[in-house]
């Protein structure tokens, strides 16, 4: 956090001498804000104040629906996913799907081996279809990661370039 702090001051000060233009500044502070899941503004008083991205995260997803182009494919799938899954959660619950199925189907067929089968088949394909939809989920938000430290990295060359330029003025 006192890097994003250095970095803030530093875009404050080449802004006070003019080195960037007011949209320059609004665009990178919104890059370095934008890295930040959850930013807490103190105002004059030391009150701290939530900032406008409401939850944690909400900022980004906000980012994400109004890019135009790739952005809108992950914003769509984070929405449609829901809550992220757990691969071993799903194992206990495939567990105990295939032990009613099989305690269920044995009654009603009488063996319980075709049973068994049965279920554990189903169960089996149940899991599969699972288990990729969550690396699908685990493979977006890395390459969500990996293009907001891109972003963030930019932003701090930028950053930079505009105070060893202060330093040298």
């Amino acid at each position: 956090m006192t890097a994003m702090l250095q970095e803030m001051r530093r875009l404050e000060v080449a802004r006070s001498r003019g080195e960037i233009t007011p949209a320059q500044y609004n665009d990178i502070r919104r890059r370095l804000l934008n890295a930040v899941e959850e930013v807490e503004v103190v105002d004059g008083q030391g009150r701290a104040t939530r900032g406008a991205s409401g939850a944690p995260g909400a900022r980004q997803r906000q980012a994400a629906m109004a890019r135009p182009g790739a952005g809108q494919a992950q914003a769509r799938a984070a929405h449609v996913a829901g809550p992220r899954m757990n691969i071993w959660g799903l194992v206990v619950l495939l567990s105990g799907l295939a032990t009613l199925a099989t305690l269920f189907l044995g009654a009603m067929l009488g063996d319980f081996t075709i049973a068994l089968t049965v279920a554990v088949t189903v169960c089996a394909a149940l899991l599969v279809a699972s288990a990729k939809t969550i690396f699908a989920q685990d493979a977006a938000q890395a390459a969500a990661l990996e293009k907001r430290a891109h972003a963030l990295r930019e932003a701090q060359a930028k950053a930079a370039k505009s105070a060893e330029a202060a330093e040298a003025a």
